[in-house]
């Protein structure tokens, strides 16, 4: 809700990241939660934008930490 005005629904938790690496400033783990949304983001306090991409429009080689490899997991399950 914090970062973009999201009311969530479905809450769950999907899965935890803790490779030392994954972070280059410090070792940080990072739990990812799988929730549903009935409305758009809209940027808060810490985010400078927030909007829905498409799949096939999302910017791969472009995120920061290891988002890529949280995104590539969550689309691993949601093939099965």
């Amino acid at each position: 809700m914090e970062e973009v005005n999201l009311k969530l629904h479905d809450l769950k938790q999907f899965h935890g990241y803790s490779e030392p690496s994954r972070d280059p400033r410090h070792h940080s783990v990072e739990v990812t939660y799988l929730a549903k949304a009935y409305q758009n983001p809209k940027a808060g306090d810490d985010a400078a934008d927030a909007k829905v991409v498409p799949l096939n429009a999302l910017p791969w080689g472009h995120f920061a930490f290891d988002h890529e490899q949280i995104l590539r997991d969550y689309l691993g399950i949601r093939r099965k």
